[in-house]
């Protein structure tokens, strides 16, 4: 196990835990939602990615990881259309 890789993982489950208690909050700048959304997502990918490649120990890749950093990715694209369009209408 390698420790920054543990904190950076620790770090994203920490925010999918705290975060829905300041999602409805009406002063939370946009920026946050990003920062939440683009750095557990990204952590996802990281993790899919090297399950893929066969370098997370004890799992080997299969379909559902495809199909996890598939829809990962889109959902990417999808929430950056979402936010960046209504901040520009």
């Amino acid at each position: 196990m390698i420790p920054y890789k543990l904190a950076g993982g620790f770090l994203a489950y920490s925010m999918i835990l705290v975060y829905p208690f300041f999602l409805e909050r009406p002063n939370l700048p946009r920026f946050f939602h990003l920062i939440y959304f683009y750095y557990v997502g990204i952590v996802m990918v990281i993790t899919y990615v090297s399950r893929i490649n066969g370098s997370f120990e004890g799992a080997s890749p299969e379909p559902f990881h495809y199909l996890g950093l598939v829809s990962t990715l889109l959902a990417f694209v999808g929430f950056g259309y979402i936010i960046f369009r209504r901040k520009a209408g």
